[in-house]
């Protein structure tokens, strides 16, 4: 399973190759809903390992991803909103930092879910 493998529990980034073939899953409309419900089941567990890959993975495929991922998204963020306000076991060298970087992971994914290209092109044209 390759949401599995990209979201491994240890401290190593997510593969490259891994991210590109999440990325083309998500053009295949029903691959796209097996990666969006395994991500979002990753973000049940306890481990901040583990939530904070899958929340960059998420991340990742709302700008390089399908479209529809991002849409699919914005229908179902209750277990993203439910990484706001994580607490996982203190690290033994970093105490919370992981559980916060979780939080801050999440609200950069709510960020990226409801940003608009409109934005962007506006921003672009007062120059």
């Amino acid at each position: 399973n390759l949401v599995a493998k990209a979201t491994s529990d240890d401290e190593t980034p997510c593969a490259g190759y891994v991210q590109e073939e999440l990325k083309k899953l998500t053009f295949d409309q029903t691959a796209c809903a097996i990666v969006e419900d395994a991500l979002l089941g990753r973000l049940e567990k306890k481990s901040c390992n583990v939530r904070l890959k899958a929340l960059r993975v998420i991340k990742m495929l709302l700008t390089a991803g399908a479209p529809a991922f991002k849409r699919d998204l914005q229908r179902r963020l209750t277990p993203i909103r439910d990484c706001l306000h994580f607490r996982g076991e203190p690290h033994p060298t970093m105490g919370d930092v992981p559980s916060q970087m979780v939080r801050e992971c999440a609200q950069e994914v709510i960020n990226a879910i409801f940003e608009t290209e409109v934005l962007e092109h506006s921003d672009a044209s007062r120059f």
